[in-house]
């Protein structure tokens, strides 16, 4: 499956233009999940499964992880809003089917890309979509370094002069 990720600083529309790609595409972009953020701005998913539970990531993490996925204790809409404060293009954690999806993780490596593939894959095949992604709210030039291997198509939401592009 092919992602599409929206990278762009706060306020600065990224929800419009993932309200629009979910209604219009056949693009699943899910909410904020703050996967990967500059360690400066947040303490972001991998940075808490990585103090929570350790790393490397092993087989023997898995039901702690799934539990941590499913107990709200992440930064961000997709792992805070319930089932019944789903309304129009708002997803959550809460659709996926926990034992599936640690029966899909399961069969992973561990790594952090892995289990973020995962999790595009499972809520576009749920919402009948044929690609996934994701918003990153942050700018290009502080994630460069955390999103190497991640990107394959991105949106870029520029609020000022794209300095930081010349030095990538």
């Amino acid at each position: 499956m092919e992602f599409v990720f929206i990278i762009g600083v706060a306020r600065t529309g990224s929800k419009i233009y993932k309200n629009s790609i979910n209604s219009y595409t056949d693009i699943d972009i899910l909410n904020e999940m703050h996967y990967l953020s500059p360690r400066w701005l947040r303490k972001d998913f991998c940075m808490s499964v990585s103090k929570t539970i350790g790393k490397p990531l092993r087989g023997e993490h898995l039901e702690a992880l799934i539990n941590l996925m499913f107990q709200k204790q992440f930064n961000g809409t997709f792992w805070q809003m319930s089932l019944d404060e789903i309304e129009g293009n708002e997803n959550s954690i809460q659709e996926l089917d926990r034992d599936v999806l640690a029966s899909r993780l399961g069969e992973t490596n561990f790594a952090f890309k892995t289990i973020l593939e995962t999790l595009l894959c499972m809520h576009a095949e749920i919402k009948k979509k044929r690609r996934g992604g994701q918003n990153f709210q942050s700018t290009l030039h502080a994630l460069r370094n955390s999103i190497n291997g991640f990107l394959t198509h991105a949106i870029f939401i520029l609020r000022e002069i794209p300095e930081p592009f010349m030095h990538l």
